[in-house]
């Protein structure tokens, strides 16, 4: 995620954390569900680190193939995808993320230091 995401995402639900709408419409937010805790698809400079609780695993666990929407990523606002090449991606559908936010019991934001290892941060994003 981009810096500018990760203070968004940081100060959704009240300073809690959380996962924010996708500003380029409606597309669904991705999350890696799986247990690589230093997997990095994009390359990117900051994350967000997430734990919920059973429902929330059993909501991530309650996906649909994104080809059963025509392979687009806003094809089930109301549910979550998952994509075959992409193995533990997770797409929360636009209109459950407040439900998703709800099961969140952890939420850190990290960034990428020099030599590629993450760090947390603090309250201040850097």
């Amino acid at each position: 995620m981009s810096k500018d995401e990760a203070i968004a995402s940081a100060s959704e639900r009240g300073g809690k954390g959380g996962l924010v709408p996708n500003n380029r419409g409606d597309k669904a937010i991705w999350v890696n569900h799986d247990s690589r805790p230093g997997f990095n698809p994009g390359n990117v400079k900051y994350r967000a680190v997430i734990t919920v609780n059973d429902s929330g695993v059993e909501l991530l666990n309650q996906h649909s193939d994104i080809s059963k929407v025509d392979y687009k990523e806003t094809g089930l606002k109301d549910g979550v995808l998952s994509k075959r090449n992409e193995p533990g991606a997770k797409g929360i559908g636009k209109n459950i993320l407040a439900k998703f936010n709800d099961k969140i019991t952890s939420f850190q934001i990290e960034s990428k230091d020099a030599k590629g290892n993450w760090k947390k941060c603090g309250k201040r994003i850097i």
